[in-house]
């Protein structure tokens, strides 16, 4: 692969971020169910009920998203 694009820091930077957010968030939701099932004792269908809903997360990262140029900007990532 030719290191055209991974040349580019603000590229390599989102890539990072990227990887650590996603990364993050699956562990978050991975280590939930698992204590709801394990110490808690609830059933596979009762730790899905009892986990947050995850799409009102949506808003809050669409704010990100459209406020990111601007920051870029100002930091010149």
């Amino acid at each position: 692969m030719a290191p055209g694009p991974l040349v580019n820091r603000g590229y390599t930077c989102g890539i990072v971020v990227a990887l650590v957010f996603f990364a993050s968030f699956t562990g978050l939701v991975l280590v939930l169910s698992l204590f709801l099932q394990g110490p808690l004792g609830l059933s596979p269908q009762g730790a899905g009920y009892a986990s947050p809903p995850w799409p009102p997360v949506r808003p809050s990262m669409t704010k990100r998203r459209a406020t990111g140029p601007s920051v870029t900007r100002r930091f010149g990532l």
